[in-house]
């Protein structure tokens, strides 16, 4: 199975890590949700979705946010990871894991870094090396570069869905197994001020 494979993984780079698998969480009674692997010392859980078990004719549209929302109340983040997801991109989804349990080991000040526009190719280069979700057209791209080479990107274009605002951030992401401390709030500022006033 493939969540005995992501425990795997993580038990290999912190062989001391405590984790608990199925962990049910009852509420109604008799109904309970479950976490197919749990760490309690840093309150993550990781929900793998086969594609079968997970697509629109099994499950709720809003199944998956629901989900998320009820271990969210109780103080848990959970991390949802699809099956195309860990076989099509599976150094992606384990920056994410080592993110969120605080296992990367490169750390970057975002006062050291520079922030430029770049061109869509080396912005859809990097999005498809280092997001879930691949590239994503934008018409306002920023990255900030460390000692010359990108680490992090930020997009915007205008907003799409909700028209109560004029902006939308199309992507945000980080080189692979990297942290860049204050980045996101670098690039987001430097958005505002530029592009807003």
């Amino acid at each position: 199975l493939a969540e005995l494979e992501i425990k795997d993984w993580i038990v290999s780079i912190k062989k001391d890590i405590e984790f608990e698998l199925n962990k049910r969480y009852y509420y109604n009674g008799k109904k309970f949700q479950e976490i197919d692997i749990f760490f309690p010392e840093y309150k993550i859980g990781i929900e793998y979705h086969g594609i079968y078990w997970h697509c629109d004719l099994n499950k709720n549209d809003d199944y998956h946010k629901r989900k998320y929302l009820f271990f969210k109340e109780k103080g848990i983040e959970l991390i949802q990871i699809f099956e195309n997801e860990w076989i099509n991109n599976p150094e992606i989804v384990k920056s994410i894991i080592r993110t969120k349990l605080g296992l990367i080991e490169n750390k970057i000040q975002a006062r050291k870094c520079i922030i430029k526009e770049i061109d869509n190719t080396t912005y859809q280069i990097f999005c498809e090396m280092n997001h879930i979700q691949g590239y994503g057209i934008a018409k306002i791209r920023l990255g900030l570069y460390y000692n010359d080479e990108l680490v992090q990107i930020m997009s915007f274009s205008k907003s799409r869905f909700n028209k109560k605002y004029d902006w939308e951030n199309i992507r945000t992401c980080t080189k692979l197994n990297t942290i860049v401390v204050g980045g996101f709030s670098k690039l987001l500022n430097h958005f505002k001020n530029t592009y807003i006033g």
